[in-house]
């Protein structure tokens, strides 16, 4: 075929190339013509794997039934050869039943282009029709779709080669090989070379021999590192083996030809190495010390690459894979040339692109493999064949504008990003137009099924109910479908974003702060940008050109557009108090809270109140938190404090004072106290809802209903107090009750008195609430509800000055209230009732 007809075909598919170039194939001075016959030969060439092969003769006998041609049929005409009419495939009349499940299957493609059953189905109705024009028609779909299919292309070449198309066939053979290294297909070519070669006898000239080891040597450089070449290499010594020679050189140059392929076949992790090691035993202990067995078990070679849908299968062969290329990686054949190493890292990585195509990460280590063995172009070349097959990968595209910026070639990054930017916004605006159609399909089916009711003046009640539960139903879907498009719209602008943000900081290292400013200002006319293109912007003009004021500027232009966005007003006031601009931060806290709905202001208050209570006097710091509180009523005024006296991750009062650490399911640590115990007389036992019961029956009073809710204290933590009468009668203040204040200074942890210690654990066992001694009413256990919400809203025993009350008597008046269930109770009537108690008192 011509050259130039092939570098046109060739140039339609992406190429991947090798590390190590081809060798040298036979040329055209190289075929045989034996005894002045026409029999048709081939052999393989460097420009191309379908330039190995020469054109048919003019005539052939009838087509074979398969691409196994017989070697008669290499004496007979081309012209028999079915010609090749680009005429565009017309489907069968729509009366036909082929034609209607012709149809059924175009629709089914149309819908989904990868579904791979329907083109199946599609080819074999075709091909059941018998027009090859048609067949071809609908290959020639399929590959524009699967361009790596390997049994697509078999297909392909064997229609081709059962009407004896020989010209087709090398077409067909320049475009697919060097793209799609599959074996199969490899193995197709090379039994289509020795066909064509082979006399009827069987008998090869010396010329037409080495034609054949040539056409081997090229077809093992591309796949022959591949595990399921095994076959090849035993098919390429046994052809090597059968070789007749006629005098001693012949003989000896037969062996160093079997000597090379053992050598090089034992080396590589083969299916049939085992066999191929039993007859080459002497490099029993050489280099192929591993084999591929278990990503063999694991890597699923008969999938076609589809769009990803992040399935289990589907990352279970991604890491598969990814596991292949790193052994390879690591050279576990410890091989000494990294040529070779190079070779079979390359070539894992191209066998993983033929079926995880769609995984940009495979595109990406690719490259990065080139530019870590020094070869940037070639990582260009393999990012620009995955761009265009993920046309909306940011991986892929900042990739390459990193390379591209390395190697000072700012136009084609520049061309990138934009091209980039196009995809993003034909996602949205395909988005958008389904959403419509979706409403609009909505609407007119309302539209219909009111008109095809018979709607009057006078409408009765349970017709315009139907009407009413109709309208409702139908605005419901249209509000899920407006849901659906604005999130997915949503995650498509905030990805446009990040690729602004990427180009003006790519142009402003490539070209300056000005070239940046200009993609901003294209940035925010975009329909879809968010704000993080203005902190962006605003931040670069601030740190790089140290320019506060512009940076202010931006962010004044992005309030305007994101004033009710929190984490952008968030954003500008981190700007604000950086800059140590009080009266503008205050003014913008100001601004904001005016704006910005209640349920999206919760972060501003916090950050407001944060700011005052470090940077404010105590009088702001109440007034915001006492404005806080009126916005939010359920912010509890205690939370608030212990915020406001924390400092980063320091949280003292909440992690040692407020139970920090156990309402976070983190146990605290022990505190380790001697103590003594003793044996209850009443035993409890418990019960199927975690309390416990006395051996009579009765449930203790102290048990909790909801331990899980409320806080409560650690009785084994509580001291033995028994107070005296006197205390009891003491004055409101009383020496007594200034002993129990916590001293304040340096004294205070030596001379704090024995009551403001930690209690000690099992204390409570010891307490005497009855004048019988050791014989106490209490069982241990947590409080009741209602007593737990009682106590935790009693302030802290600091804060008390009064006189100090009975705690024997307290505890008799509690034991004897009734406390009603927690369902139907109230806090007042339970506090009243204690109230009324202690004034008996």
């Amino acid at each position: 075929m011509e050259n130039a007809e092939t570098e046109e075909q060739a140039n339609n598919v992406p190429e991947h190339t090798s590390d190590t170039e081809m060798p040298n194939a036979p040329t055209a001075d190289e075929t045989v013509d034996k005894n002045n016959q026409s029999d048709r030969t081939a052999k393989p060439v460097d420009n191309g794997p379908t330039d190995h092969v020469k054109k048919a003769p003019e005539s052939i006998v009838s087509a074979p039934g398969s691409w196994q041609i017989p070697p008669g049929a290499l004496a007979a005409s081309n012209n028999t050869s079915t010609p090749v009419n680009p005429v565009s495939y017309h489907p069968p009349t729509a009366s036909s039943k082929a034609a209607e499940k012709i149809e059924k299957v175009e629709q089914r493609i149309r819908d989904d282009q990868y579904d791979l059953d329907a083109w199946t189905i599609l080819i074999n109705e075709i091909q059941n029709n018998g027009d090859i024009n048609a067949i071809r028609d609908v290959y020639e779909r399929v590959l524009k779709v699967f361009p790596t299919s390997a049994r697509h292309w078999l297909g392909y070449l064997e229609l081709e080669l059962k009407h004896a198309n020989f010209t087709e066939v090398e077409n067909i053979f320049t475009r697919c090989l060097k793209t799609v290294l599959s074996v199969d297909l490899w193995k197709f070519y090379l039994n289509y070379i020795r066909r064509i070669n082979n006399t009827e006898d069987g008998k090869l000239e010396s010329d037409t021999r080495t034609v054949i080891e040539k056409a081997y040597d090229y077809v093992l450089v591309n796949v022959g590192i591949d595990k399921d070449s095994g076959a090849i290499w035993s098919d390429y010594i046994f052809f090597l083996k059968n070789a007749e020679t006629s005098n001693t050189w012949e003989e000896q140059r037969k062996m160093d030809s079997m000597r090379r392929v053992y050598q090089r076949a034992v080396a590589i992790p083969l299916n049939n190495v085992e066999h191929l090691w039993k007859e080459y035993d002497q490099w029993e202990n050489g280099l192929n010390r591993l084999t591929m067995k278990a990503f063999a078990d694991t890597i699923n070679r008969s999938v076609v690459a589809k769009p990803t849908e992040w399935t289990e299968s589907e990352i279970q062969q991604l890491d598969a894979w990814k596991q292949y290329i790193a052994w390879e990686t690591g050279n576990p054949l410890q091989l000494e040339d990294n040529s070779q190493v190079s070779e079979r890292v390359v070539y894992a990585y191209q066998q993983a692109l033929i079926y995880q195509r769609f995984y940009p990460e495979i595109w990406y280590e690719f490259s990065n493999y080139y530019i870590e063995t020094e070869k940037p172009d070639r990582a260009m070349a393999v990012l620009t064949s995955g761009m265009e097959v993920l046309p909306s990968s940011l991986l892929l595209h900042f990739a390459y504008v990193q390379l591209c910026e390395t190697q000072k070639k700012v136009p084609e990054a520049r061309q990138a990003l934009d091209a980039l930017l196009e995809n993003l916004e034909q996602k949205i605006e395909v988005i958008e137009k389904a959403a419509s159609e979706e409403i609009e399909e909505l609407d007119r089916a309302a539209a219909e099924e009111r008109s095809g009711m018979d709607l009057g003046d006078d409408i009765d009640g349970e017709l315009r109910e139907r009407l009413r539960t109709k309208e409702k139903q139908v605005e419901k879907e249209k509000n899920k479908i407006k849901d659906d498009k604005n999130s997915k719209v949503g995650v498509l602008a905030r990805t446009c974003s990040q690729v602004w943000i990427i180009y003006m900081q790519f142009m402003r290292r490539s070209e300056g702060i000005k070239s940046a400013r200009s993609i901003f200002s294209k940035a925010r006319k975009f329909a879809h940008v968010t704000y993080h293109v203005f902190v962006a912007s605003a931040l670069m003009e601030y740190y790089n050109s140290k320019e506060p004021i512009v940076a202010g500027k931006i962010f004044e232009l992005g309030l305007k557009s994101f004033g009710d966005d929190a984490d952008f007003v968030e954003q500008y006031l981190d700007f604000l108090i950086q800059l140590n601009d009080d009266n503008n931060t205050r003014a913008l806290f100001e601004r904001a809270l005016a704006v910005m709905p209640n349920e999206k202001a919760g972060s501003i208050w916090r950050k407001f109140a944060t700011y005052e209570s470090k940077y404010g006097d105590m009088t702001g710091i109440e007034r915001v938190e006492k404005r806080w509180r009126d916005a939010f009523p359920g912010e509890s005024k205690l939370s608030i404090f212990v915020e406001r006296n924390s400092y980063l991750n320091i949280e003292a009062i909440k992690d040692l004072e407020l139970g920090g650490q156990a309402r976070e399911g983190k146990a605290a640590p022990p505190i380790q106290v001697p103590t003594t115990t003793i044996q209850d007389q009443n035993p409890v036992v418990s019960d199927k809802r975690g309390g416990g019961k006395d051996r009579k029956g009765n449930r203790s009073l102290l048990d909790a209903y909801h331990p899980e809710r409320y806080p409560r204290p650690d009785f084994n933590l509580w001291q033995a107090h028994t107070p005296s009468a006197d205390a009891v009668t003491a004055p409101p203040v009383s020496a007594a009750a200034q002993a129990i204040k916590p001293p304040s200074g340096p004294a205070a942890s030596a001379s704090a008195p024995l009551s403001n210690q930690p209690p000690a654990a099992g204390a409570l066992s010891q307490m005497e609430l009855d004048p019988p001694v050791n014989q106490s009413r209490w069982k241990q256990g947590a409080l009741p509800e209602a007593v737990a919400y009682f106590l935790s809203q009693l302030p802290p025993p600091e804060a008390f000055e009064g006189p100090i009350i009975s705690a024997s008597s307290f505890m008799d008046i509690m034991l004897t209230t009734v406390i009603p269930p927690p369902p139907r109770v109230t806090i007042g009537s339970i506090l009243d009732s204690i109230r009324s108690s202690i004034a008996t008192v």
